[in-house]
């Protein structure tokens, strides 16, 4: 099955070759264009003539290839056929990136058969623009000129559109909390609840957006970025040759990604415990009278929430903190929760909330299965919907953590991420977003993975010493043995060995991706690439696999613009819930999890694997049903819940 990927145009480019074999899965396809309009990308030689420095770029898996320029006097000339054109601009060079070309402050002044019909300045613009309509039908030339002077220069166009009726342009203002990291969006338009057009939109710059459109009713605007709320918009109409300017959005961010008045447990330095299990939580208290300590998270609409038993620890209380201990009920089912603190007094009276702070498991793993990737530049919503198609994987491989290295902004990573139900750790390192702390805390950060294996968050270059590194570890001395997700590999061995790391994943430094680190018995997982991922499988305290079909170091391929090799579709039949599972890789995935929410009232059953957990909602109206089941390599298997008789 293809599925449509939202986008004007997605034009893949390149970057890297794998080492293991390609897998065969379907790519993501654009979604069409309506009718009566064509697209002329700008890096298409064969009908774009570029004059000048022009560069092809894409940076860092942004969502298009595009030309641009830093040259004022730089042009395209762009023959069409229709009776109107449209541009499109790409993105503005992200914020934490400048090596490749700053912000594009330019102009782009644009001529139709030989006469100037107008300007656009860069800073302000939209991405897409209908320049001129009216024209008699037949051939037409577009040219596209860049004008730079002492108030600005740079500009980048993705391509133009040529049309047999004159659209019309929707455009408006979005911003939201934490706007530092709001990139840009996906902005999709519908008509009746149908998809018409969908492009990643937004000029950070000046938070700008515009999108082409058929003229139409009932038309309503969807605004989309990981991490923050989504926003539709009420119904509207587009006319011919008009903008439609909508009110200003401001998109907060999601619950699931805001903490409030909290120290720890939190997003890095989650506690992953058993029910009946107790754990120390620290927050900013005040004086205020503690009312209650809580656990919830949602499964659909519904919640499942539990109330903790709790102690506070005053000999730890300081200044504006506070701590208690926590205890989980014996009845509390595996999964990430948010962790909630009720405080009442003192003019403090709230909730202090760490969102996917307390990961409840069934059993403490002895040989724990993990999945990592690195380096996957996450800047921007396009990027993050690739990271979201890889959590939907790595929820039905459903590994005990989850490792990522060398991110980029914390915003995306967080909402894209928040759909994960497993424990992760991310660090940040040479292309990060300063401020991420925000979320992630720390830069060097200990989670205890089970209470004999700790994993230690290294975010920084080794050459900053293992000073503090070396004061956690010890605070665990009965640990049977240590992994370290770090930024780079090349810890100390004396620092491997004393401390008996089994395992150190990073995404940046040379030598061998896959081996064991000479003089050590650290296996060294690296990312090969920035279209990869690995499941990493350990047998008596050591690894025992984490490459990809035999080869002795390639990782998983995956790349930008295809669809996940592993994935489930469900659908209600009449013989039950259906889980749909292909897994496309040449690999075997053992007591994978598929997740059903059905009805509650009845006992079910299910058609393959087992049931492992069912957890009840607290108004008793839906049931989360976890069944474990084994997924041969490249085969496509179905999974039915059922009532049962």
């Amino acid at each position: 099955m293809t599925r449509h990927f939202p986008t004007v145009v997605s034009t893949i480019l390149l970057i890297g070759m794998l080492l293991a074999p390609s897998v065969d899965a379907d790519p993501i396809v654009p979604l069409p264009l309506p009718d009566g309009w064509s697209w002329i990308p700008a890096i298409d030689k064969s009908r774009v003539t570029a004059t000048g420095t022009w560069q092809v770029d894409q940076f860092r898996f942004a969502d298009a290839a595009h030309l641009k320029s830093y040259t004022s006097g730089d042009t395209l000339k762009i023959p069409f056929s229709g009776t109107a054109a449209g541009l499109r601009l790409a993105g503005q060079n992200t914020p934490e990136y400048q090596g490749q070309g700053a912000a594009c402050t330019g102009k782009i002044q644009y001529l139709i058969d030989g006469t100037v019909a107008g300007t656009i300045a860069c800073t302000t613009a939209g991405r897409e623009h209908l320049l001129v309509q009216g024209l008699k039908p037949g051939k037409h030339l577009l040219e596209l000129r860049h004008l730079g002077d002492a108030n600005g220069i740079g500009c980048r166009i993705e391509g133009c559109f040529a049309f047999t009726a004159t659209p019309g342009t929707v455009q408006g203002y979005v911003t939201g909390q934490r706007s530092q990291f709001l990139t840009d969006c996906r902005i999709t338009l519908l008509q009746n609840t149908q998809e018409i057009r969908s492009a990643i939109s937004r000029n950070w710059l000046a938070g700008t957006y515009s999108l082409l459109a058929p003229a139409g009713d009932n038309y309503q605007l969807r605004i989309t970025a990981a991490g923050w709320t989504t926003f539709t918009s009420e119904a509207f109409s587009i006319t011919r040759d008009s903008n439609t300017v909508l009110p200003h959005t401001f998109l907060n961010r999601t619950p699931d990604t805001t903490a409030y008045r909290f120290r720890f447990p939190r997003l890095n330095q989650q506690a992953i415990q058993k029910a009946g299990d107790t754990f120390a939580a620290r927050f900013l208290g005040f004086s205020a009278t503690i009312e209650y300590v809580r656990i919830t998270r949602r499964i659909g609409k519904h919640v499942i929430s539990r109330n903790l038993d709790f102690q506070e620890q005053k000999e730890h209380a300081h200044y504006y903190d506070r701590q208690v201990l926590a205890t989980l009920p014996g009845d509390t089912p595996p999964g990430i929760y948010d962790l909630e603190i009720s405080i009442h007094g003192d003019q403090r009276t709230s909730i202090c909330r760490s969102p996917r702070a307390v990961a409840v498991v069934k059993d403490h793993p002895h040989d724990p299965v993990l999945v990592t990737w690195g380096h996957l530049d996450t800047s921007g919503q396009f990027q993050a919907e690739y990271l979201q198609r890889l959590c939907a994987m790595t929820n039905l491989i459903a590994p005990d953590m989850v490792l990522s290295s060398n991110c980029v902004n914390p915003a995306y990573i967080a909402g894209a991420m928040s759909t994960l139900r497993s424990p992760y750790l991310v660090n940040f390192g040479n292309h990060q977003v300063p401020g991420h702390s925000h979320w992630y805390g720390s830069t060097v950060q200990i989670v205890p993975l089970t209470p004999k294996i700790n994993v230690l968050n290294y975010g920084q270059p080794w050459f900053h010493g293992t000073e503090q590194a070396q004061g956690l570890l010890q605070k665990h001395p009965h640990a049977e043995f240590n992994l370290i997700n770090g930024f780079e590999s090349n810890a100390p061995d004396e620092f491997l060995n004393t401390n008996k790391v089994r395992l150190i994943h990073d995404a940046h430094g040379v030598g061998s991706k896959a081996m064991i680190i000479p003089g050590t018995r650290t296996q060294r997982v690296g990312k090969v690439n920035s279209i990869s991922f690995r499941v990493v499988r350990f047998k008596d305290g050591f690894v025992e696999s984490c490459t990809y079909d035999n080869h002795p170091t390639a990782a998983i391929p995956f790349d930008r613009h295809q669809q996940p090799p592993l994935r489930v579709d469900y659908d209600l039949q009449q013989t039950g819930h259906v889980a749909s599972i292909v897994n496309e890789l040449k690999m075997d995935f053992s007591q994978a999890k598929v997740r059903f929410l059905v009805p509650a009232g009845h006992v079910y059953q299910s058609s393959a694997g087992e049931i492992q957990t069912a957890a009840l909602s607290d108004d008793k109206r839906i049931l989360e049903v976890v069944v474990g089941v084994d997924i041969p390599r490249e085969s496509a298997i179905t999974v039915t819940l059922s009532p049962r008789n």
